[in-house]
């Protein structure tokens, strides 16, 4: 009997990848806006310790649309490994209310900016699992199944006649396409790096408090 062969992924340095993922089993876990502040704040650290350039990125309910440029050493598939890994972690320490510790132990020199963030952000996750717990009853957390990513993910390299204002294009519109709103600039969970409208992450705006939920 043939062993089926595992594909190699292709990798080339300075691309720019258009990359979708999706949630195990297509769970909705991103229509709660606490589990969208973890990602987005995973995409953006990860984008300085890691050495990439996020240039746009949707996160939808069961799945993140996410336009990146990997620099240096690094490629797509440590960059997506990082997110997931640390986003599930993080989120399921919601779900878990476990009690906040030092996690992030980078092998990788970090500076002392990334650290203070990752320090505050540790700090602002103990907001976020109390608003989470008073949101929910115990019953509903209960019957929420503990988050995970599909093991794979799509990409896309674009090619020398492809515009990334067409991608930029597709995520802005992608939650009317999915009837998720009816005005993409009523959705908050875009970010477009060369954007006034959608150009600040996510996460920053709310870095201060919960009252935006």
């Amino acid at each position: 009997m043939h062993k089926r062969k595992l594909l190699r992924r292709f990798y080339q340095r300075g691309a720019v990848y258009f990359i979708t993922t999706y949630t195990k089993n297509r769970y909705p876990f991103f229509k709660e806006d606490v589990f969208c502040e973890v990602l987005s704040y995973e995409v953006d650290i990860l984008s300085r310790m890691k050495e990439f350039i996020t240039h746009a990125y949707v996160i939808m309910p069961d799945h993140l649309h996410i336009l990146i440029q990997p620099e240096g050493e690094t490629n797509i598939s440590k960059i997506m490994q990082s997110i997931k890994k640390n986003s599930s972690r993080y989120i399921n320490q919601i779900i878990d209310n476990n009690p906040v510790r030092e996690i992030y132990k980078s092998p990788l020199p970090v500076s002392e900016g990334i650290k203070e963030d990752i320090k505050a952000f540790e700090k602002h996750l103990s907001g976020l699992i109390d608003f989470f717990l008073n949101k929910y009853s115990e019953d509903e957390i209960l019957t929420m199944p503990r988050f995970q990513w599909q093991r794979s993910y799509h990409d896309h390299i674009l090619r020398d006649n492809e515009d990334t204002r067409d991608y930029y294009e597709y995520i802005i519109n992608n939650p009317v396409k999915e009837s998720v709103v009816d005005d993409p600039y009523d959705y908050r969970w875009i970010y477009i790096r060369d954007s006034d409208d959608f150009g600040r992450a996510p996460h920053l705006c709310n870095m201060g408090g919960l009252k935006q939920y």
